[in-house]
C-alpha cells in the first residue's frame, strides 16, 4: 500500500553537485515543517554526486539517478514524480532556511494564491556571505509587484524572481506545460510568462535561502553562457504575448501605447508590434518589424494600421531602411567590445597567472627563510645550553679555587714579622 502522499514535493536536479549537495539535503531535511518528500534527480553526475546522496537514509527522499538531459528535463521528470500538493523548486547547490516552506505556505494560504516567491541572500562557494558586486546582485530582491507591473518588467528588464524559491501548487505547473527542455539558460523566465498571464504571481519579502555565487563561473545564468541566454532570449520574446489577456497587456503598457483603447483582433496584434519597436534590445526591435512585416501583407491589418495608426506600406519600408533590422552595426560594435573584453580578460588572466607565480615564490622564499629562522633557533638554543654548562663549569672552578685557598691558609701559617 502506498504512503500518504506528502503536502510538498522539494525537487532537485542535481549535476556535478557532489561538493554542496550534502548541506542542501541538510537544509531541506531540517525544515520546521515534515511534511514533504524530496525528490532528487542525478542528471548523470560524474563528480560522486550519487554517492553523497546515498549516504542519506531518510524515507523521504526519492532518489532518480538518470542519463544527462539537462536541468529543465530534470526538474520536469522530479515535478511528474511529484506526489505533493505542493512543488518547492530548489537546487543542488543552495541552502535552504530551516522556515522556508513554514512560511511561503502560510503566504500562500492568507493570500489565496497559487504560487509564491521570496528574497534570497547569496554565499560564495565555501558559504561566506557575499555583498559586493556580482553577476546576480540586482536580482530576487525586489518589491511586491502586480500582475500588470510584472509582465512589464519581464518585458522591458526580463526575469527577477528567484527560481528556487519558487513553492506553487503542482498542477500549475503542469498545466502550463511544465519547463521547457530546449532552454538551458531561461526555462523560469519562460514558465514564470505564461504565468503570469493567468495568475498572480506572490513575492514574500523575506530571505528564506541562500544562493550560492560560484566563483569558477560554473553558476548557469553566468555572463559565460550569455550569448545562449540572448539567442533563448528571442524565442521567447517572438510569442511573448501569445495568450495574453488584452486587459493586462493594456494594463501593463498603457503608458507606451499610441491608441490605449486598441480593440481586439488586428488593433491589439499591431499594439504589441509597435510596442516592440520601443525595446532597447536591438534584437528585440528587429522582431517587432519581422511582426510588422508579416502583419501588413494581411490587406485586412494593413487597412487597420493606416487608419488606427497612421502607419502604412511606405512608414514600413522607410522605418526598415532607417533601421538596422539585422542589427548588423550593433552587432559589429558589440563583436568589437567582446573582443576588447576578451583581450582584457585574457590579459588579466595573464597578470593573474603571473601574480600566482610570484606568490608561489614568495611563499617558498618565506618557507626558505622561516626554515633558516628555525635554524638559527635551534643555534642559539644550542648556544645557550653549552653558554650555560661554561658558567656552571666557572662557578665551580671558582668554589674550587676558594676551598684550595682556604686550605692552603690552614696548612701554611702566616710568616712572622722579622726581629729588629
Amino acid at each position: 500500500m502506498m504512503a500518504r502522499a506528502p503536502l510538498v514535493t522539494v525537487t532537485m536536479p542535481a549535476y556535478n553537485n557532489a561538493r554542496h549537495i550534502g548541506q542542501a539535503i541538510d537544509s531541506v531535511l531540517s525544515q520546521t515543517v515534515d511534511d514533504f518528500e524530496l525528490v532528487i534527480v542525478d542528471d548523470g553526475s560524474s563528480d560522486g554526486t550519487a554517492a553523497v546522496v546515498r549516504r542519506f537514509d531518510d524515507p523521504r527522499i526519492v532518489f532518480l539517478p538518470r542519463a544527462n538531459r539537462g536541468a529543465a528535463d530534470a526538474t520536469n521528470t522530479a515535478i511528474r514524480a511529484a506526489r505533493g500538493r505542493y512543488v518547492a523548486l530548489f537546487a543542488a547547490d543552495d541552502i535552504c532556511r530551516p522556515n522556508r516552506l513554514e512560511r511561503e505556505l502560510r503566504h500562500l494560504d492568507e493570500n489565496g494564491l497559487r504560487i509564491v516567491f521570496s528574497w534570497a541572500d547569496f554565499i560564495g562557494d565555501a558559504g561566506e556571505p557575499l555583498s559586493g558586486e556580482h553577476f546576480a546582485s540586482g536580482w530576487f530582491n525586489h518589491p511586491s509587484r502586480t500582475r500588470a507591473a510584472m509582465l512589464a518588467w519581464f518585458f522591458f528588464h526580463g526575469n527577477y524572481l528567484c527560481t528556487v524559491s519558487c513553492l506553487a501548487e503542482r498542477q500549475l505547473l503542469v498545466d502550463a506545460g511544465l519547463f521547457p527542455v530546449t532552454s538551458a539558460q531561461l526555462p523560469d523566465f519562460a514558465m514564470w510568462l505564461a504565468l503570469v498571464k493567468q495568475h498572480e504571481l506572490g513575492l514574500l519579502p523575506e530571505r528564506l535561502l541562500e544562493y550560492r555565487v560560484h566563483g569558477d563561473g560554473s553558476n548557469v545564468s553566468t555572463p559565460a553562457n550569455s550569448r545562449r541566454a540572448y539567442f533563448e532570449m528571442c524565442q521567447i520574446y517572438r510569442d511573448m504575448f501569445s495568450g495574453c489577456p488584452a486587459d493586462l497587456f493594456r494594463a501593463a503598457f498603457a503608458g507606451r501605447l499610441a491608441r490605449p483603447d486598441f480593440a481586439e483582433g488586428h488593433e491589439y496584434a499591431l499594439a504589441q508590434s509597435f510596442l516592440y519597436l520601443q525595446h532597447d534590445i536591438p534584437a528585440v526591435r528587429a522582431l517587432g518589424l519581422e511582426r510588422l512585416y508579416r502583419q501588413l501583407q494581411d490587406p485586412a491589418c494593413l487597412e487597420v494600421a493606416e487608419r488606427s495608426y497612421g502607419f502604412g506600406l511606405s512608414r514600413l519600408i522607410e522605418l526598415t531602411n532607417s533601421f538596422d533590422a539585422t542589427t548588423a552595426v550593433e552587432y559589429l560594435d558589440m563583436r568589437q567590445w567582446a573582443t576588447s573584453v576578451d583581450q582584457e580578460r585574457r590579459s588579466l588572466r595573464t597578470e593573474r597567472e603571473s601574480v600566482i607565480a610570484d606568490s608561489e615564490a614568495v611563499r617558498a622564499d618565506r618557507e626558505a627563510l622561516h626554515a633558516e629562522y628555525e635554524a638559527v633557533l635551534a643555534e642559539l638554543g644550542k648556544t645557550q645550553a653549552e653558554y650555560r654548562k661554561l658558567e656552571a663549569y666557572t662557578r665551580h672552578v671558582l668554589a674550587v679555587k676558594d676551598e684550595i685557598q682556604a686550605e692552603l691558609l690552614r696548612v701554611v701559617p702566616a710568616a712572622s714579622p722579622p726581629a729588629e
